[in-house]
């Protein structure tokens, strides 16, 4: 998912959702990333919610507005869906992106997820409830590119 400048956690949730990652039992259900630009910390993607008994992950992803538009997390959703099916032995990856967002969209269409449909009113933000597009990959999808 992409955000808005509006959508950023503040800094306080930043660090107690670091904290929550580094307290995870293992194996660990989240796995976060930084995604860089040179030097430049760029944005964040990671495998989160992993189910290994059915072997099934969600993809999350958020870049800088300035960093937007250089193909920064495509190239990292790449790496981490190789890494989930050839290292982690997954199965399944999905992606859930807002309808209206289509520089998130764009990342799953891209590497070829299907589109699977809408899950309506999945997201609780701002007060009301976001319908999520849900795009999935299948490790045997996978290795036949």
């Amino acid at each position: 998912m992409v955000l808005r400048a509006t959508d950023r956690m503040q800094l306080a949730e930043t660090q107690q959702y670091l904290i929550d990652v580094e307290l995870q039992p293992e194996p660990a259900l989240d796995r976060p990333y930084g995604i860089f630009d040179g030097e430049e910390f760029a944005g964040s993607i990671g495998l989160y919610k992993i189910d290994f008994g059915n072997r099934i992950s969600r993809i999350g992803y958020w870049i800088d507005a300035d960093h937007q538009g250089k193909g920064l997390i495509t190239s990292a959703a790449r790496a981490l869906v190789d890494h989930a099916f050839n290292d982690l032995r997954l199965n399944r990856i999905e992606i859930r992106c807002a309808p209206e967002n289509a520089a998130s969209r764009a990342v799953p269409q891209r590497l070829g997820f299907t589109e699977e449909g809408v899950h309506r009113q999945v997201l609780a933000i701002h007060g009301g409830f976001q319908d999520l597009i849900m795009y999935a990959m299948l490790a045997c999808d996978w290795a036949a590119k």
